[in-house]
């Protein structure tokens, strides 16, 4: 894929997965979750500040593949928005439409912050 790339959700997951993320099966698939999230300090995406994401996953990645960084990281340790600068690629590991995503304006606001990241 040339140009930018933003990948949401499973795409996200397949992306990381194929680049060589370290996945864990979930004891549980989390369908519908909310979870409590926060842009990495020192991370590419600071502008996604604080937000709830809703989960729709049966797995989590343990390990981000090289050259890609954390920009989002959830209550609970997991990666939830990594970025690869050399590739201009976003992974957001949620549904930024759910429901749950809607809270705030999160989901709206991760979009934004993703999609001025990826402008050239």
């Amino acid at each position: 894929v040339t140009g930018p790339l933003l990948a949401l959700n499973n795409a996200a997951l397949a992306l990381l997965a194929r680049d060589g993320a370290v996945l864990e099966a979930l004891a549980q698939p989390q369908f519908g979750r909310a979870l409590e999230n926060a842009a990495a300090a020192d991370g590419p995406l600071p502008a996604l500040g604080d937000f709830d994401a809703g989960l729709y996953t049966a797995f989590r990645i343990t390990a981000l593949p090289p050259g890609w960084t954390l920009a989002a990281q959830g209550a609970d340790g997991r990666v939830i928005a990594a970025c690869h600068a050399g590739r201009r690629a976003v992974a957001l590991l949620f549904r930024p439409d759910a429901t749950v995503s809607l809270r705030h304006a999160a989901g709206r606001r991760c979009l934004a912050a993703a999609l001025d990241w990826l402008e050239p």
